[in-house]
């Protein structure tokens, strides 16, 4: 600290960032490399001698210094007066099935995008990673499936406090019947006939479409999903129904659902 101290815009180290800058090093520091010199019995200075670990570090994957996207860390970090150091970084998974083409890749980015759209700032949610979590490994198993990111759009809603209502019609208060529902984004969810909020966009609502929205709702985690065959029409018109509610609560658009749109086209 006294060495830097007149380097404009030095903040000096507590004991417990110095403590951890010590920890990262330790890993790659050797002691016979190490000496010090002292005078009248003082430290004077020191010499320390580190491997070069540029040639190792070359050949890494991921490498160290370049944004890997779409992988999970463990982190140790030290809390400081004003600045958190990183004491030690461990890779639990880089979800490889993941990165094997810009299609599967661009799922991944999807998923990424609206955990981070939907999250607090400096706020924990375990259920949020938890979910995650589940829909990565899903897509490394299963690359083309869509139920996967539909589950995650509509449970990403629930523990946002956005999920939409799906059973009862959100004007009366009815249950609805068969075949006699409709959506609306800005009232909140489904609608029967006979109720129309003014000024908001009410959309029709298949009972086929109906059904797989609460499946998806009733089934607990990601690897509980069934083995369904659902037409390709039914698939889309989930998928425009909760994009279109994603897109209601953040207001903008997914950018990232752009890019899947490209991918498929291409």
């Amino acid at each position: 600290n006294d060495a830097w101290d007149r380097n404009q815009g030095f903040v000096p180290m507590n004991d417990a960032e110095l403590d951890a800058l010590v920890a990262s090093l330790g890993q790659f520091l050797d002691p016979d490399f190490a000496f010090f010199a002292s005078v009248d019995g003082e430290l004077a200075g020191f010499v320390l001698g580190i491997p070069d670990l540029n040639q190792v570090l070359q050949k890494a994957a991921p490498r160290p210094g370049v944004p890997e996207p779409l992988t999970l860390l463990r982190l140790s970090v030290a809390r400081g007066r004003s600045l958190d150091v990183v004491a030690e970084a461990e890779v639990v998974t880089a979800f490889p099935e993941v990165k094997t083409d810009y299609a599967v890749t661009a799922r991944g980015l999807y998923v990424a995008e609206l955990v981070d759209a939907f999250s607090a700032l400096s706020v924990s949610n375990a259920e949020l990673f938890d979910l995650a979590v589940q829909t990565l490994e899903a897509i490394g198993e299963k690359p083309t499936a869509d139920l996967p990111l539909r589950y995650f759009d509509l449970h990403l809603l629930n523990l946002s406090g956005f999920l939409p209502e799906l059973y009862i019609c959100v004007e009366c208060g009815e249950e609805l019947e068969p075949e006699r529902h409709r959506f609306a984004v800005g009232a909140g969810g489904t609608l029967c006939p006979d109720c129309g909020p003014p000024d908001v966009i009410v959309r029709p609502l298949s009972l086929p479409a109906l059904k797989v929205l609460r499946l998806l709702h009733r089934t607990e985690a990601v690897p509980q999903l069934p083995e369904l065959n659902i037409p390709t029409e039914i698939q889309r018109e989930v998928h425009r129904v909760l994009t279109a509610t994603l897109q209601y609560w953040m207001d903008r658009q997914v950018r990232s659902q752009a890019f899947l749109d490209a991918v498929k086209l291409s």
